[in-house]
């Protein structure tokens, strides 16, 4: 969202072991926002594997299914935008950009080290005991 994620928390619930079916996790913005993600595999989908997400901030909302298909923005102006089955998965937008960088020299808008960054705070997520942020349970 274009925000410097500085700390996570994850949080989840049932068994420790195997591979998670529910997370929380509590982000904080080197911007001074704090963020939250809840994701379950256990929850169905009534759209048939198409997912609802929203951001929440002090200026508005945007509401969007998962992989790009609907947009819906509440903001200074509402906006509903389409954008459609084209690049569903994104790997269009994500090699335009890459070849972009490789012709003009410039950054591309997901480097190595925010990849790196991105992984790094995932496995922090993992690696907590559930419902201990702290370590102090």
């Amino acid at each position: 969202i274009g925000l410097t994620l500085t700390a996570v928390v994850g949080f989840r619930p049932g068994p420790q072991a195997g591979q998670e079916q529910s997370t929380l996790v509590v982000g904080r913005y080197a911007q001074g926002a704090v963020g939250t993600l809840h994701h379950s595999w256990e929850v169905p989908s009534l759209l048939k594997g198409l997912r609802l997400c929203r951001l929440t901030g002090t200026l508005g909302s945007a509401t969007f299914e998962a992989n790009g298909l609907v947009l819906f923005q509440r903001a200074r102006r509402v906006r509903l935008e389409f954008p459609g089955f084209r690049d569903i998965k994104g790997m269009q937008g994500m090699f335009a950009d890459f070849i972009d960088a490789l012709r003009t020299g410039s950054e591309p808008e997901m480097t190595l080290a925010m990849a790196r960054r991105d992984l790094e705070m995932l496995e922090a997520i993992q690696a907590l005991p559930s419902g201990d942020p702290g370590g102090n349970d």
